[in-house]
């Protein structure tokens, strides 16, 4: 698991030593999933399971699917294909990368669109993806949907468009989200952006790019459908939008496994592109299947970085009384302006304490807990979760100590029988 760690449940990123990462695109899988003119599922399979092997020698931190996930969407006979797919996709969610695996998006393609949406909500609809920690939200049945991910410094969101988006409703809900994200770098992806010519496609290009444009941060725009490969660069107001199309379709077996990688160099303001089959273990190396695009990656947004907290001492006189306060526990964090809540995890024998999730005050819960000859000393495990669009946490041990109390003898009546002819000093009891 490379540069994130899991610690109960919260996913702690450390981007600290990151320096280059990859995108991964995945163009047109529809002949691997249905299996035909040479394509088998088994490509599909062979590249997301390549990701998954080299998520950490490549540092790939997300992979976006381009559409045309399966050849007849909702057609009779078609469901087979959802189910290739199903398995392809299930090797990123399966990856011990995040608690959610391989943050990943798709989004339906003309023909994924065939016979209605009945088959691509069912397969990948907002429930497949709602509550994983990168993914921010779907629109129309996740036919459209944003991602936020972090990397080397950076925060980007990555929009997913269906095919051949309108003006009126898809273009203004992207419009929308890239306005609420104006601060992370953005990029977005639809099924059909580029004729194979490097001009604007009819189904989707113009619309999309003419939304694009106007928001200075998005920089890249991904797309399949047209059979080949085209990259072309635009600038508008000052801000240069690179798009790039990629489909292998048309290729040797349907495509013979091909896919796109993007490795985004921050030392070198470049994104170096580049197009491998792990199904044939071979580079394609021509003009277009690789190549070199610049970026100015300085001066991005922090990541979030972690809260800090450290192990503790306290004491406490064994008799005090619920609601009594213990200690705040002090945590800081690097990121001003970030909001911490407390918890406590482990080591809170019978309830003994609470803890004020706001301030990290301890109070005394259970009184009855309190027995410096029991147990004269508590470590309770704490954990500080700040508010970042991905959460993280850090967690310190906070010891207890009970202070020994002087307390009163005890004595109880009690009754006692003695023989009325008793010499002295028997023992009575």
């Amino acid at each position: 698991m490379k540069n994130i760690l899991l610690l109960t449940g919260i996913l702690l990123v450390n981007l600290l030593n990151a320096q280059t990462f990859t995108l991964i695109g995945l163009p047109d899988t529809q002949k691997y999933t249905k299996e035909e003119d040479g394509g088998v599922k088994e490509m599909f399979y062979a590249q997301t399971q390549w990701i998954a092997d080299n998520v950490d020698a490549e540092n790939i931190v997300f992979v976006s699917h381009f559409g045309d996930i399966t050849d007849d969407g909702s057609n009779p006979g078609a469901l087979i294909q959802w189910e290739y797919a199903d398995i392809a996709m299930t090797t990123l969610e399966e990856s011990d990368y995040s608690v959610d695996g391989i943050p990943y998006a798709v989004l339906p393609g003309n023909h994924d669109k065939f016979g209605g949406m009945s088959n691509y909500t069912t397969y990948f609809g907002i429930d497949r993806f709602v509550g994983r920690w990168y993914y921010g939200d779907g629109y129309q049945g996740n036919e459209n949907s944003y991602c936020l991910f972090s990397a080397s410094g950076m925060d980007f969101i990555l929009v997913s468009i269906e095919y051949n988006p309108s003006n009126s409703y898809q273009i203004a809900w992207a419009d929308g989200i890239l306005s609420t994200y104006s601060d992370r770098r953005a990029i977005v992806v639809s099924h059909s952006i580029l004729e194979t010519d490097g001009t604007w496609s009819t189904d989707g290009g113009e619309n999309v790019y003419n939304m694009a444009k106007d928001h200075d941060n998005v920089f890249l725009m991904l797309c399949g459908h047209n059979h080949g490969e085209i990259h072309r660069t635009d600038t508008y107001n000052g801000n240069t939008i690179h798009t790039v199309l990629s489909d292998y379709q048309d290729w040797t077996n349907g495509g013979d496994g091909y896919l796109r990688i993007m490795q985004f160099d921050p030392d070198n303001d470049v994104i170096n592109f580049k197009t491998y089959s792990p199904w044939l273990d071979e580079w394609s190396t021509t003009s277009e299947s690789q190549f070199s695009l610049p970026y100015d990656m300085d001066g991005g947004t922090t990541t979030n970085n972690p809260p800090q907290i450290q192990n503790q001492n306290f004491s406490l006189a064994e008799n005090t009384a619920n609601g009594q306060s213990v200690a705040t526990v002090v945590a800081t964090d690097p990121d001003a302006g970030q909001t911490l809540s407390f918890s406590i995890i482990a080591g809170n024998t019978d309830n003994a304490f609470q803890i004020n999730s706001t301030s990290g005050l301890i109070t005394v819960n259970n009184s009855q807990a309190l027995d410096f000859e029991t147990n004269p000393s508590f470590g309770l495990t704490i954990k500080v979760t700040d508010n970042g669009d991905i959460p993280l946490s850090d967690q310190a041990t906070i010891t207890i100590d009970l202070a020994d109390v002087n307390e009163s003898p005890e004595i109880s009546n009690q009754t006692f029988d003695i023989d009325e002819n008793s010499a002295d000093n028997t023992t009575i009891g």
